[in-house]
C-alpha cells in the first residue's frame, strides 16, 4: 500500500495539498492490516483477527486471493462498517532515526507520507502548510491519528507479549471456507489454544484479564467465524436495488420455525 514514502517537509512540500476523499484502490492488494487493541472489538465484527508467527502486531485478514483485497470493491468502496486504523492513516505514516523532517511536537517521531497516493494528485484539497510553515488542520489531525495508533501499538504488543509469555498462541492453518469455492488454507499464522487458555491458573488468568490481554484474545475467537461467513469469503454482500443484505442472513446454524399449531 506504501510505495515511496518519504519525510514531510514543511520547505519542500510547502504547497502539498490533500485530497481525502479518495476511493480504497490504494488498498486493493492489501491483503492483511495490523490491529491495534484499541480497535479489536471493531475489527472483530467484520475481519478474522489471528497472530503472524513471529512476535507482533495482530492481523486482520482482508484476503485469501493473492494480492486481492475482498473488502475493496472493483469501484473502490469500502464493503464493511468499520475500516482498519492502517488503512484510514493512508498516506501518512510516522518514520525514525536520521531522516527527520517535519517532527511531531513533543515525540521524536517524524511524518513520513507516500507522494504516490492519489490523495496528492492535480494539487487540490487542503493544504498540509500555513504560509509561514506551520502545520494547517489537514495535518494537526493526521497527526493525531498517527500518535494515537503509535501508542496504542505499542501497547497492543505488550500485550502480545504476555500471550506468548503464557503460551497461548500456536501456528497452525487458518481455514477460509468462501461459501461457492473449496476451502483456502493461510498458513504461516498462529491463533489462539482454547486447551491451554482453559487449563491456565487463576493469577495469570487474572493478570491477562487487568491488562487487557484477555480482551484481546475474545475479540480473536469471536472473530474466526468471519472465516465461514463475511464479506472475506462471500461474494454476495449488497442485493438487487440497492439493498443492503448482512452476511450471515442465510446460515443454518440457528433457524426459528413458525407454525399455525
Amino acid at each position: 500500500m506504501f510505495k515511496q514514502l518519504t519525510p514531510l517537509d514543511s520547505a519542500s512540500h510547502s504547497s502539498l495539498h490533500i485530497n481525502p476523499d479518495q476511493p480504497f484502490t490504494f488498498a486493493s492488494e492489501l491483503m492483511a492490516a495490523p490491529v491495534m487493541s484499541g480497535e479489536a472489538e471493531l475489527v472483530a465484527r467484520e475481519y478474522a483477527l489471528v497472530f503472524p508467527t513471529k512476535p507482533g502486531l495482530p492481523l486482520a485478514i482482508l484476503g485469501i486471493e493473492d494480492d486481492r483485497n475482498a473488502y475493496v470493491s472493483a469501484q473502490g468502496v469500502w464493503q464493511a462498517r468499520y475500516v482498519p486504523a492502517h488503512v484510514r492513516r493512508y498516506p501518512f505514516m510516522l518514520g525514525t532515526g536520521a531522516q527527520q523532517a517535519e517532527s511531531i511536537e513533543g515525540s521524536n517521531f517524524t511524518v513520513m507520507v507516500d507522494l504516490d497516493a492519489p490523495h496528492f494528485k492535480f494539487g487540490t484539497g487542503k493544504p498540509l502548510f500555513t504560509p509561514d510553515g506551520r502545520p494547517e488542520p489537514a495535518l494537526v489531525n493526521a497527526q493525531k491519528l498517527l500518535i494515537a495508533i503509535q501508542n496504542d501499538s505499542e501497547r497492543t504488543l505488550k500485550l502480545v507479549q504476555q500471550l506468548e509469555d503464557a503460551q497461548l498462541l500456536v501456528q497452525q492453518p487458518v481455514i477460509a471456507r468462501p461459501s461457492s469455492q473449496p476451502s483456502v488454507s493461510l498458513d504461516g499464522l498462529r491463533v489462539v489454544d482454547r486447551e491451554r487458555l482453559d487449563s491456565l491458573e487463576v493469577n495469570i488468568l487474572h493478570s491477562l484479564q487487568a491488562s487487557g490481554a484477555l480482551g484481546l484474545v475474545y475479540a480473536h475467537m469471536l472473530s474466526l467465524t468471519n472465516l465461514r461467513d463475511s464479506v472475506l469469503v462471500k461474494t454476495r454482500y449488497s442485493v438487487p436495488g440497492g439493498g443492503f443484505e448482512l452476511p450471515g442472513a442465510d446460515d443454518d446454524i440457528i433457524s426459528f420455525g413458525w407454525s399455525d399449531n
